[in-house]
Protein backbone atom coordinates (compact mmCIF):
# COMPACT_ATOMS: atom_id res chain seq x y z
CA UNK A 1 0.00 0.00 0.00
CA UNK A 2 2.68 2.51 -0.18
CA UNK A 3 2.43 5.92 -2.45
CA UNK A 4 -1.28 5.17 -1.97
CA UNK A 5 -3.36 8.23 -0.77
CA UNK A 6 -5.87 8.79 1.58
CA UNK A 7 -9.26 6.46 0.49
CA UNK A 8 -12.50 8.33 1.10
CA UNK A 9 -15.51 6.70 0.88
CA UNK A 10 -14.42 3.67 -0.02
CA UNK A 11 -14.57 5.49 -4.18
CA UNK A 12 -11.60 7.37 -4.08
CA UNK A 13 -8.04 7.49 -3.98
CA UNK A 14 -7.21 11.18 -3.13
CA UNK A 15 -4.10 12.76 -4.07
CA UNK A 16 -2.24 16.27 -4.61
CA UNK A 17 -3.98 19.15 -3.03
CA UNK A 18 -5.35 21.46 -5.73
CA UNK A 19 -6.48 24.74 -4.11
CA UNK A 20 -7.80 26.26 -0.89
CA UNK A 21 -10.75 28.03 -0.16
CA UNK A 22 -12.47 29.86 2.92
CA UNK A 23 -14.63 26.47 3.26
CA UNK A 24 -12.71 23.91 2.33
CA UNK A 25 -9.92 22.44 0.26
CA UNK A 26 -9.61 20.69 -3.18
CA UNK A 27 -8.17 17.83 -4.24
CA UNK A 28 -7.06 15.24 -7.12
CA UNK A 29 -8.54 11.93 -6.47
CA UNK A 30 -8.56 8.93 -8.46
CA UNK A 31 -12.48 6.67 -9.03
CA UNK A 32 -11.03 3.41 -7.53
CA UNK A 33 -13.70 1.50 -9.60
CA UNK A 34 -13.06 3.17 -13.18
CA UNK A 35 -9.89 4.69 -12.20
CA UNK A 36 -11.31 7.86 -13.77
CA UNK A 37 -9.63 11.48 -12.70
CA UNK A 38 -11.49 13.75 -10.95
CA UNK A 39 -11.34 17.06 -8.09
CA UNK A 40 -12.84 16.55 -4.74
CA UNK A 41 -14.25 19.47 -3.08
CA UNK A 42 -14.50 18.95 0.76
CA UNK A 43 -16.11 21.59 2.62
CA UNK A 44 -15.89 21.84 6.33
CA UNK A 45 -19.82 21.52 7.76
CA UNK A 46 -19.65 23.68 10.56
CA UNK A 47 -17.95 26.70 8.84
CA UNK A 48 -20.83 26.58 6.25
CA UNK A 49 -23.61 26.32 8.81
CA UNK A 50 -22.05 28.74 10.69
CA UNK A 51 -21.93 31.38 8.26
CA UNK A 52 -25.21 30.32 7.06
CA UNK A 53 -24.54 29.13 3.36
CA UNK A 54 -26.42 25.89 3.45
CA UNK A 55 -29.23 27.30 1.25
CA UNK A 56 -26.43 28.19 -1.15
CA UNK A 57 -24.53 24.58 -1.56
CA UNK A 58 -27.80 23.44 -1.39
CA UNK A 59 -28.52 25.68 -5.26
CA UNK A 60 -25.01 24.52 -6.20
CA UNK A 61 -25.65 21.09 -5.95
CA UNK A 62 -28.83 21.24 -7.58
CA UNK A 63 -27.54 24.05 -10.59
CA UNK A 64 -24.54 21.39 -11.11
CA UNK A 65 -26.94 18.15 -11.64
CA UNK A 66 -29.26 20.21 -14.03
CA UNK A 67 -26.79 21.97 -16.29
CA UNK A 68 -24.98 20.42 -18.49
CA UNK A 69 -22.32 22.90 -20.61
CA UNK A 70 -18.78 22.38 -21.95
CA UNK A 71 -17.92 25.74 -20.16
CA UNK A 72 -19.53 24.32 -16.59
CA UNK A 73 -17.71 21.31 -14.29
CA UNK A 74 -19.51 18.68 -14.55
CA UNK A 75 -20.87 17.07 -10.79
CA UNK A 76 -20.39 13.81 -10.22
CA UNK A 77 -21.59 12.96 -7.31
CA UNK A 78 -21.89 14.49 -3.94
CA UNK A 79 -21.04 12.97 -0.27
CA UNK A 80 -21.25 13.71 3.27
CA UNK A 81 -20.04 12.76 6.56
CA UNK A 82 -20.63 13.98 10.31
CA UNK A 83 -18.54 17.11 9.43
CA UNK A 84 -17.48 16.96 6.08
CA UNK A 85 -19.30 17.54 2.62
CA UNK A 86 -17.47 16.35 -0.91
CA UNK A 87 -18.17 16.67 -4.17
CA UNK A 88 -16.79 14.19 -6.68
CA UNK A 89 -16.52 16.95 -9.73
CA UNK A 90 -14.98 16.53 -13.70
CA UNK A 91 -11.20 17.19 -13.49
CA UNK A 92 -10.57 19.79 -15.94
CA UNK A 93 -6.93 19.25 -17.94
CA UNK A 94 -4.57 22.21 -17.97
CA UNK A 95 -5.38 22.91 -21.83
CA UNK A 96 -8.24 24.90 -22.19
CA UNK A 97 -11.30 23.07 -23.38
CA UNK A 98 -13.14 26.13 -24.23
CA UNK A 99 -12.01 30.32 -25.06
CA UNK A 100 -14.34 30.86 -21.43
CA UNK A 101 -11.90 28.13 -19.77
CA UNK A 102 -9.19 30.42 -20.85
CA UNK A 103 -10.82 33.17 -19.79
CA UNK A 104 -11.44 32.10 -16.69
CA UNK A 105 -7.45 30.80 -15.80
CA UNK A 106 -6.47 34.23 -16.53
CA UNK A 107 -9.38 35.94 -14.15
CA UNK A 108 -7.53 33.63 -11.24
CA UNK A 109 -4.56 34.33 -12.28
CA UNK A 110 -4.52 38.10 -12.49
CA UNK A 111 -8.05 38.85 -11.01
CA UNK A 112 -8.87 37.71 -7.58
CA UNK A 113 -12.79 36.15 -7.98
CA UNK A 114 -13.46 33.26 -5.75
CA UNK A 115 -14.66 30.03 -6.87
CA UNK A 116 -18.93 30.97 -6.78
CA UNK A 117 -17.93 34.02 -8.97
CA UNK A 118 -16.34 32.30 -11.52
CA UNK A 119 -19.05 29.27 -11.52
CA UNK A 120 -21.97 31.66 -12.33
CA UNK A 121 -19.54 33.71 -15.10
CA UNK A 122 -19.47 29.79 -16.63
CA UNK A 123 -23.35 29.91 -16.35
CA UNK A 124 -23.80 33.39 -17.76
CA UNK A 125 -21.39 32.95 -21.01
Amino acid sequence: MEGRGKILMERYELGRLLGKGTFGRVHYARNLESNRSVAIKMMDKDKVLKVGLSEQIRREITTMRLVAHKNIVELHEVMATRNKIYFGMEMISSKCRSSFGCLSFLFRKFVFFSSEILFYMCVLF
